[in-house]
């Protein structure tokens, strides 16, 4: 099952990464509104740290996303999210020259993302791109490999199963997206006071196949009318009842197109898939002063867990004039 789980882990940080629509009421009179006051030109700045949790115990990635809008129309907007370079954070959390290379090949991006005018569906204009740079990464990490071919071990590796999901673009759309589509989860959504949202939702699969069934809740925890500021909570959990026989079918689809079928009888019984996430809004400008993502995947006594935090860093004031 361990070696297995080397297909499993990354599937269930993929499916992490799908984000479910903010379920919608009528308009409550005492909602609160999280206005998109998006214009070209407008850029932000966020410190983003992304934390992981597994096998190896915690690592602790650092980078700086610059946010800018690069066209605003009546059918949405187009908006660039590049992240700089990135680098380990904490004690012990040092890499070597070549890994930091190969992180930032795969991970110092710059996407083109569509947002529709209700900012409900995101699409990767510049998929290709990105595609062409992260093949640049994998090449790189997997240069030390044999040349007469993977053992089945190397088969099972994350860095072979994201060969595969980049070459498909919804996969690899969900996958980079997932702080994007967090960022805009709320955008110009009406949120009561009175009572918290609560839905069933079915996230598309990306895979193909049955559609991935859970329940959302979304709650505003406290709003600061004089301060022009509103804390929402939300979270997902994935059905798990249901989940373990569709994980179960796309384990053993995965593990074909690798060319190493499961063995006989293989089954998954136990799987446990969660997100949180927090925000703290600037009602004014519907940008969040802040936010915190936390994926958490369990299957079979193995877990992972991921925590990503965005902080709005402070705008560059222009340098002041030389007295003459």
């Amino acid at each position: 099952m361990k070696t297995r789980g080397r297909i499993i882990l990354p599937i269930l940080a993929l499916i992490l990464s799908l984000r479910g629509a903010v379920p919608q009421e009528p308009k409550d009179k005492d909602a609160i509104e999280i206005p998109i006051v998006l214009k070209t030109g407008d850029c932000l700045r966020y410190e983003i740290a992304r934390t992981t949790t597994g096998e190896k115990g915690p690592g602790t990635l650092k980078s700086v996303v610059t946010i800018q809008v690069a066209r605003a129309d009546e059918s949405g907007w187009l908006i660039s999210w590049e992240h700089g370079d990135w680098q380990a954070e904490g004690p012990g959390q040092e890499l070597n020259p070549d890994d930091l290379k190969a992180v930032n090949l795969m991970m110092k991006v710059r996407l083109l993302l569509s947002l529709d005018r209700h900012a409900t569906n995101m699409r990767l204009a510049n998929w290709e791109e990105l595609r062409d740079q992260l093949q640049k990464g994998l090449d790189a990490l997997t240069a030390g490999m044999p040349k007469d071919g993977m053992s089945k071990e190397m088969a099972y590796s994350p860095k072979t199963l994201l060969r595969s999901m980049y070459q498909n673009r919804e996969l690899m759309t969900s996958y980079y997206t997932q702080e994007p589509q967090a960022f805009f989860a709320f955008s110009g959504k009406s949120l009561p006071l009175s009572k918290p949202l609560e839905a069933e939702v079915q996230l598309p699969n990306p895979f193909g196949g049955e559609p991935f069934p859970g329940r959302s809740r979304v709650v505003v925890t406290s709003v600061e009318k004089k301060g022009h500021r509103a804390v929402v909570a939300s979270s997902m959990k994935l059905d798990p009842e249901r989940m373990p026989k569709i994980l179960e079918q796309i384990t053993k689809d995965m593990g074909l197109n690798l060319g190493v079928p499961s063995p006989e009888g293989f089954s998954i019984k136990n799987v446990a898939v969660d997100f949180m996430a927090e925000y703290d809004f600037d009602l004014v400008s519907g940008w969040p002063n802040s936010l915190t993502l936390r994926k958490v995947s369990k299957i079979e006594g193995m877990s992972q867990e991921e925590t990503t935090t965005m902080k709005r860093l402070p705008e560059a004031k222009p340098p002041v004039p030389k007295k003459t």
